[in-house]
């Protein structure tokens, strides 16, 4: 089982390098899109990264192991898919606590400023809004698991 796990993970590395090329070439070629569609590919590409990120973890984890396995029974393959479950909350929830921390920054900075930049300080706010809507909802699933 632990192999067919590291081919489909292989695959789904294979997309989602495809869809970070794809998304690359579209920021780098469309400089006269408007800021909402850049913006938009900004955050699925660094949600692309991320998930790259993610997968080569996996993938490293599965080598890791060697694909050996003593004694293949339900409970261990159902561990190993709950570690996977965790391990992916994990990630997200360090992903979003950056998120949180960079957008505190952010309104750190424009409040400081003479200039009141209304638009930066409000996308910044409900970018911390939302992280931490996230960050509560990924701390429930997390409860839910352990």
């Amino acid at each position: 089982m632990c192999r067919r796990s590291g081919v489909y993970r292989l695959k789904d590395l294979e997309k989602e390098m495809k869809v970070k090329d794809g998304l690359e070439k579209f920021m780098s070629s469309n400089t006269s899109a408007s800021r909402r569609y850049l913006e938009d590919s900004k955050n699925m590409l660094d949600d692309s990264k991320a998930k790259i990120a993610l997968l080569r973890m996996q993938i490293e984890k599965i080598a890791h192991q060697g694909y050996e396995i003593n004694s293949p029974t339900a409970g261990s393959e159902s561990k190993s898919q709950l570690d996977i479950v965790i391990d992916d909350l994990l990630f997200r929830l360090w992903k979003e606590a950056a998120i949180i921390e960079g957008a505190k920054n952010m309104i750190k900075i424009l409040r400081a400023q003479k200039k009141a930049d209304h638009k930066g300080l409000s996308d910044a706010q409900q970018t911390l809004i939302l992280s931490e809507e996230k960050v509560e909802l990924i701390l429930l699933a997390l409860r839910k698991y352990m």
